[in-house]
């Protein structure tokens, strides 16, 4: 994507965000990002999306796994997962900005049989991730979608339209197959995304790994390997990152202490919350807490 089109959608995106961080539009499911200087550990739970940095830089930690994101780079999120993320170019005059829009699965299942759209991506290993560089034909539908922002008596009719052309792009993009499989309900991926869909739901509660594999129709180790091929974690270990991230949130948006966020996520053991909140952090819950506050002061 060229230099013009990109600094046309920053000046859409900084002109539609006048909070930091997440802003919502008019046009449902398109959302407008700024952060006004580095971060460390943005945790977020992110819906199935596509996310295009459209000025400064960003590094996602996904599962085990660091990707960087920088300018005219977008990520594709097929899947509900768990992302930390930290801004690592951002300045009061200049700052991070990203556009966001939504992924309607059962759309892009439609779009998929109806756009005679060939599987694409063969070698790739099914994943819940992908960090690539914006193409003109991507970008140039993304730009017409964004620009509705400032011409909101054509975006009811126009909106629904460029969505479309998104979703049809990236089915034909190098990872559409993933994105197709879960549309279209089959394959190994679709199979784990059911399993990611309950843990997001019921993330407070125990797991039972039985239970889980019966939800995906696999032996639990065959479980064990796909939710791992397409997360790089395992149940556990993404479950404990979605308790982390919401305590954090309830802490910093509630603004309540760490043990009662430790219940309020499903610990047991306040002491165990804190060590394992202080290893995903860096800090202990509460003064972490108290950081990020100040910061956004």
């Amino acid at each position: 994507m060229n230099g013009p089109a990109l600094n046309a959608l920053a000046d859409i995106v900084s002109r539609h965000t006048p909070n930091r961080n997440l802003n919502q539009t008019p046009i449902q499911g398109v959302s407008c990002v700024r952060i006004d200087r580095p971060d460390e550990h943005l945790p977020e739970v992110y819906n199935p999306c596509i996310c295009l940095v459209v000025q400064g830089a960003k590094a996602i930690t996904y599962g085990h796994d660091l990707y960087a994101c920088g300018t005219g780079d977008y990520m594709t999120i097929p899947v509900t997962m768990p992302i930390i993320g930290m801004v690592t170019q951002a300045s009061p005059e200049r700052p991070y900005l990203c556009l966001q829009m939504d992924i309607d699965l059962t759309m892009a299942g439609e779009i998929f049989l109806a756009g005679n759209i060939p599987p694409s991506g063969s070698g790739q290993a099914a994943r819940s991730l992908f960090v690539e560089t914006m193409d003109d034909a991507l970008g140039e539908p993304l730009l017409r979608l964004a620009r509705l922002l400032d011409a909101p008596e054509d975006a009811g009719f126009l909106a629904p339209m460029y969505i479309r052309e998104v979703c049809y792009r990236l089915l034909k993009s190098g990872h559409g197959r993933h994105i197709a499989h879960l549309a279209m309900q089959e394959g190994s991926l679709q199979k784990v995304g059911k399993v990611i869909a309950h843990i997001n739901r019921r993330f407070r509660e125990p797991l039972r790994i039985n239970e889980l594999a019966d939800i995906a129709e696999m032996s639990v180790s065959g479980l064990h390997q796909w939710f791992k091929k397409i997360t790089t974690l395992t149940p556990i270990q993404f479950q404990k990152q979605l308790r982390l991230i919401e305590a954090r949130r309830f802490m910093v948006a509630e603004q309540k202490g760490a043990a009662e966020a430790a219940y309020h996520v499903g610990y047991e053991s306040p002491s165990q919350f804190s060590r394992e909140y202080t290893r995903m952090f860096g800090s202990p819950p509460a003064q972490d807490a108290e950081r990020y506050l100040e910061d956004r002061e």
